[in-house]
């Protein structure tokens, strides 16, 4: 006689593996008046021009909001810089439903007026959920930390790398390759601080009108450092964005943004930060037949 076995969602099975039914995890219904659309005032037009200076933040955005809450914290954690990117975070990676690939991309598209895809989307129906936890002890060593912009958003927009000369490596053939730009997304899974957008007084991204480039200027140089409290730096806050439970944030990469840290509460620097963090590739004007389908 055969035994029939029904595995318990979230129990072990057998003392050996554990179940999860992604598709009663990761459900999402986006209604319009939870898309917010917005300006991020006081970037130059000449290298944000519009959409590339808009954000977008979807509040409701899962259904089952703790039971992804609950799948993100029994997931295993590593500080492995391949994971991290030298984030101050610990991080993991998780199998997920292609939720976003099905129900975000089409609501980003209308909000932005471009076409996006999820980076790590590689096939139609799984995807892969990159979740980041901040200790409390991260929270408090990075307060004044300097913000940043998402390296690999421009590193693959340009063959060379910085320090080359950008004139003669075209004058001697080389290609610049402008398809793919990036939005970064962060869901929080707390109800916690957001993110912080800056302009670079000194220096800035650029766009050029007639090229239609988009990317980092191969001589820029990040100022990076951790500042106490009331020193002076060479980045102009412009924005908060997001922090609600709940809720995702995206705003294109190349933007210096950080972890809004000195608004962190009592709770986050006990529990510390729990989010998901996706990027997306804008593909208006790639022509790959990965996409044509």
């Amino acid at each position: 006689m055969v035994k029939n076995f029904e595995i318990e969602k979230g129990k072990m099975s057998g003392d050996r593996i554990t179940y999860r039914n992604l598709g009663e995890i990761f459900v999402i219904e986006i209604e319009e008046k939870n898309i917010e659309v917005g300006i991020i005032e006081g970037l130059p037009e000449e290298y944000f021009p519009d959409p590339f200076n808009k954000y977008v933040v979807i509040r409701n955005l899962y259904k089952y909001p703790d039971r992804v809450k609950a799948y993100a914290e029994a997931c295993q954690y590593t500080n492995c810089i391949g994971a991290t990117g030298a984030a101050p975070v610990i991080r993991s990676y998780a199998p997920m439903t292609g939720v976003f690939a099905y129900v975000v991309c089409p609501a980003l598209n209308d909000a932005f007026g471009r076409k996006f895809a999820p980076k790590l989307a590689r096939q139609a129906d799984i995807d892969i959920a990159t979740f980041s936890y901040y200790t409390p002890q991260v929270i408090e060593y990075h307060k004044y930390h300097e913000p940043h912009i998402d390296g690999e958003s421009w590193i693959s927009l340009h063959s060379t790398r910085p320090g080359t000369d950008m004139k003669k490596h075209i004058e001697q053939g080389g290609e610049i390759d402008f398809k793919f730009k990036s939005i970064a997304g962060t869901i929080y899974l707390d109800e916690t601080f957001g993110t912080e957008i800056f302009l670079n007084n000194n220096t800035s991204h650029y766009y050029s009108k007639d090229s239609e480039l988009w990317g980092t200027p191969p001589w820029y140089k990040e100022n990076v450092g951790v500042y106490p409290e009331g020193s002076d730096s060479c980045y102009k806050p412009l924005i908060k964005v997001g922090g609600e439970y709940n809720s995702m944030a995206f705003y294109y990469d190349i933007i210096f943004h950080r972890p809004n840290y000195p608004d962190a509460s009592d709770e986050d620097l006990k529990h510390g930060r729990l989010i998901q963090n996706i990027w997306f590739d804008d593909i208006t004007e790639d022509d790959s037949p990965l996409w044509k389908k």
